[in-house]
């Protein structure tokens, strides 16, 4: 039996972009990509200072298919993870 699985980020978010390469290397890709509101610009600012500069993950490809959610309260964002059987949905920058 697969597990099936579903990545949860903020649109924009850096580190998602990470979890998601990563993944892909792996051959381990989610069946659903899930993007929970939107990082802030002081936010994507703040990361790249912290880093100085030196962190600066490839986007998502476009051809990636995205739900988007405005939050975590969204009714059709848990809908939609239960009608896809999900078993883990992996948190890669949404907040807590």
């Amino acid at each position: 039996m697969a597990i099936k699985t579903a990545l949860m980020f903020m649109a924009g978010n850096l580190v998602s972009r990470e979890y998601f390469l990563h993944l892909d290397a792996a051959e381990m890709l989610p069946d659903l990509i899930l993007e929970v509101g939107s990082i802030s610009q002081d936010s994507i600012d703040w990361e790249q200072r912290r880093t100085g500069g030196l962190w600066k993950p490839k986007p998502l490809p476009e051809t990636v298919k995205r739900h988007s959610f405005e939050n975590l309260r969204d009714p059709a964002l848990w809908d939609l993870i239960r009608s896809e059987d999900i078993d883990v949905v992996i948190q890669a920058g949404v907040g807590i």
